[in-house]
C-alpha cells in the first residue's frame, strides 16, 4: 500500500472520530470562550475587543487574549457571513488541524521520506494533547501549522533560491507568532540557527530584507489590532509585558522546581522525556547529524527553547505541546537511526513500534486523557439555559466568559478582572439605573457578593446552572 494512501486513511479516521463529537470533545472552556467573544464582537460591531456593554469596549483586551487575529479574524468572518455558531467555530478548528497534519506530512516527507512522514502523522493524530488543543478554539495548532509551513518554505528557498519561498517563510513565521504570541522563542531559534549557518547560506541583502519585512508585517498588524485606540508606546509595552508576564507569572523559582518534579513524576512529563531521550540517542548517529540543515536546526532549537520556556512557566500542558509535537515528528526517523543495525528494521520493527505507540496513545485518549475527562455538551447546555431563562433584554455577566460569548453583542454587558490588577467600573454600584434585565454570576464571586443586599432589592433569583446563578429584575 502506498504511503499517501495510508496517510489519507489516518486523516480520514481522525476526521470521522472528531466529527462525531465536534461540539462536546473537548468540553467548552474559558480560553476558547474569550476568543469566541472577541470574534463575535468583531463580526457584529467591527471592534476587535471585548465589549463591556453594547457600545463600550475594554481597552486592554489583550490581557485576556492568548491567541491573535490569524485565529480570531477568520472566525469573525465566518460569523459575519453565516451567523454565530459554536459548531462552525469548532469546524474551523478541525480544518486547521487537518491543515497542520498535511503540513507535517509534506515537511517530514521532504526531510526524511514517505513512510517516516506517515509515521509522524499517525503519532500526532493519536496524540491526545494535540487533538484536545487542536479542537479547542485557541491558537496553538494554527500557529504550529504556520511554523511547519514556514520551515517547508525555508527549505524550498535554500534548494531553489526563489525569493518567493523566502518571503512565504517569513510571512508564515510572522503569522504564527501573531496567532500565538507565546511562541516568540521562535525568534531566538531563527537567530541562533542563522549564526550557525550564516557563512554557508549565501543569502543576498535584498533577500534578507524581504524575509524581515514579511516576518514583521503580521506582527505590526497584531500590535495595531491589540493596541487601544488611544494607545501609544505605553500601550505597546503593556502588550509586551502582559505576554512576558504570562510565562512565569512572576514565580519563576517555584515554577522551575514544580515543573522539573512533574517532568519526572507525571505521565505526560515522563513520556516527553522518553521521546527526548530517543531523539537525543539518534542525534549521536553521524547520518542524522549530517542531515541537519537550517530549517531542521530551527525546528530543533524551537522545541528545545519551548521546553525551557515550559519549565519556568506556570506549567500548563499546552506550553509543552510544541516540544512534544516536534519530538513525535522526529520519532520515526530517530527509531530508524537507532535500530539501523537490524537488517529487518525497515519492514517490521520500526513500523511495529510506531503502531504500538499509536494504539497506546489512542487507548490513553479514550480512557484517561483530557479528551475523556473534560468532555461534554457544556456549550449546548449554556445556550439552552440562556434561551430558556433570558430570551430577551440585556444580560450582565460578571466574569462568566463561557456564557457571555454565547449572547449577541447588543444584549451583552460584561465585567471582568485581569489578575486582580485592572478594575473596571462595576454597574452594581448603581443598580437602580442599570440597563440590564438579568445578572449572571457565580454566587461566591467577590465582585458580586459584596453587592448582594443591593441586588436582592432590585433582582430576584430566577434559575441556576452549575455554579452560575441568574437573577431577573423584579
Amino acid at each position: 500500500m502506498k504511503a499517501s494512501v495510508v496517510f489519507a486513511l489516518v486523516v480520514a479516521v481522525l476526521v470521522g472520530v472528531i466529527a462525531a463529537r465536534l461540539t462536546t470533545t473537548p468540553a467548552y472552556w474559558f480560553d476558547e470562550a474569550v476568543n469566541l467573544e472577541v470574534a463575535r464582537t468583531f463580526a457584529e460591531t467591527g471592534h476587535y475587543a471585548l465589549a463591556t456593554s453594547p457600545d463600550e469596549y475594554y481597552s486592554h483586551s489583550y490581557q485576556f487574549e492568548t491567541s491573535g487575529y490569524p485565529l480570531v479574524a477568520p472566525l469573525a468572518l465566518l460569523f459575519k457571513v453565516f451567523g454565530f455558531s459554536f459548531s462552525l467555530a469548532r469546524g474551523m478548528m478541525l480544518i486547521s488541524l487537518i491543515v497542520f497534519l498535511f503540513s507535517v506530512y509534506f515537511l517530514a516527507r521532504h526531510w526524511w521520506g514517505d513512510w517516516p512522514a506517515v509515521g509522524a502523522v499517525a503519532l500526532l493524530a493519536s496524540f491526545p494533547p494535540l487533538v484536545f488543543n487542536g479542537m479547542s478554539i485557541i491558537g496553538e495548532v494554527p500557529a504550529l501549522a504556520l511554523i511547519t509551513l514556514g520551515l517547508l518554505s525555508l527549505d524550498y528557498f535554500l534548494e531553489r533560491r526563489k525569493l518567493l519561498n523566502f518571503v512565504l517563510a517569513g510571512l508564515a513565521f510572522g503569522l504564527a507568532l501573531s496567532a500565538k504570541p507565546l511562541f516568540a522563542p521562535l525568534i531566538l531559534a531563527l537567530f541562533v540557527a542563522y549564526l550557525v549557518y550564516r557563512k554557508g547560506l549565501h543569502i543576498e541583502s535584498r533577500e534578507y530584507l524581504a524575509f524581515i519585512i514579511a516576518f514583521v508585517l503580521p506582527l505590526f498588524a497584531f500590535l495595531f489590532l491589540a493596541m487601544p485606540q488611544s494607545g501609544g508606546f505605553d500601550s505597546i509595552w503593556g502588550i509586551v509585558s502582559t505576554y512576558m508576564g504570562r510565562s512565569s507569572q512572576h514565580m519563576m523559582g517555584e515554577n522551575v522546581i514544580s515543573n522539573l518534579r512533574n517532568l519526572f513524576t507525571q505521565a505526560s512529563g515522563i513520556y516527553t522525556l522518553v521521546l527526548a531521550l530517543i531523539c537525543a540517542l539518534a542525534f549521536t548517529s553521524r547520518s542524522v547529524r549530517e542531515k541537519l540543515n537550517l530549517s531542521r536546526l530551527v525546528g530543533f532549537l524551537f522545541a528545545l527553547i519551548m521546553l525551557l520556556f515550559f519549565i519556568q512557566s506556570v506549567g500548563w500542558g499546552r506550553y509543552l505541546l510544541a516540544t512534544q509535537v516536534a519530538l513525535l515528528i522526529a520519532l520515526p526517523v530517530a527509531l530508524i537511526a537507532i535500530l539501523s543495525r537490524f537488517s529487518w528494521y525497515r519492514r517490521y520493527l520500526v513500523p511495529s513500534l510506531i503502531v504500538l505507540l499509536c494504539v497506546g496513545q489512542f487507548a490513553h485518549a479514550i480512557t484517561k486523557s483530557e479528551l475523556r475527562t473534560l468532555s461534554g455538551p457544556r456549550e449546548a447546555e449554556l445556550e439552552e439555559f440562556l434561551s430558556a431563562n433570558a430570551p430577551d433584554g440585556g444580560v450582565y455577566f460578571i466574569d462568566s466568559f463561557e456564557a457571555a460569548a454565547l449572547l449577541t453583542s447588543e444584549r451583552r454587558y460584561h465585567y471582568f478582572r485581569f489578575e486582580d490588577r485592572i478594575v473596571m467600573p462595576n454597574p452594581l454600584d448603581n443598580l437602580p439605573n442599570s440597563s440590564f434585565e438579568y445578572i449572571i454570576t457565580k454566587q461566591d464571586n467577590p465582585d458580586f457578593a459584596m453587592y448582594i443586599d443591593s441586588v436582592l432589592l432590585h433582582y430576584e433569583l430566577l434559575a441556576t446552572h452549575g455554579s452560575l446563578s441568574l437573577y431577573k429584575r423584579k
